[in-house]
């Protein structure tokens, strides 16, 4: 949702042409107000990551170390290796890309103030050249998700209740279909 909150954010401040005062260097303020808005829901979002990722993690562990059935085989790996791929591109964002775009953006802001127009536009490029890494580790993380999804869903379709190859339905025959004999 956070992706969506920047998909809509960034174009909804450029058709308002919203204005920051004091900031007459740079004429795109509509990046700074849009950016502002989606490093707070990204913050809000990573928080919710994290959280998740510790209950994913921990989860999967606590399977683990109880020995289920469900976390044996093909549908283990699948799971496992998608929460792994998930909390790597998390982790990357979170320790990497996310505190090098907010330094950036936060040096864009004050180039620009201050009426530096060559280090406002070399930050602006820093942050530029890092969405383009940013979202592919969101596409990563959404990836990785849905493969732990599957394996999960795959390993409880497996183990529960009757396999199709067992014989005779676990279900009472209705009372229409019994005939009298």
């Amino acid at each position: 949702m956070s992706t969506a909150v920047a998909a809509i954010a960034f174009p909804a401040m450029k058709a308002l042409d919203v204005r920051i005062p004091g900031l007459a260097l740079d004429d795109r303020h509509y990046r700074f107000v849009a950016g502002e808005l989606a490093q707070r829901t990204f913050l809000v979002a990573d928080i919710v990551s994290f959280a998740c990722a510790i209950a994913a993690g921990a989860s999967m562990l606590a399977l683990i170390v109880a020995g289920k059935a469900g976390v044996r085989g093909v549908n283990a790996i699948v799971r496992a290796l998608g929460l792994s791929v998930a909390l790597a591109g998390l982790g990357a964002m979170l320790f990497i890309i996310t505190p090098q775009i907010n330094a950036a953006s936060r040096l864009h802001m004050a180039a620009a103030k201050a009426g530096d127009a060559a280090a406002a536009l070399a930050h602006a490029k820093a942050v530029d050249d890092l969405h383009p890494i940013a979202s592919t580790l969101m596409l990563v993380q959404i990836v990785g998700v849905l493969a732990a999804l599957f394996g999960g869903a795959w390993s409880v379709a497996r183990s529960s209740g009757p396999s199709l190859a067992a014989p005779g339905s676990p279900y009472p025959s209705p009372a229409l279909l019994k005939s009298r004999r």
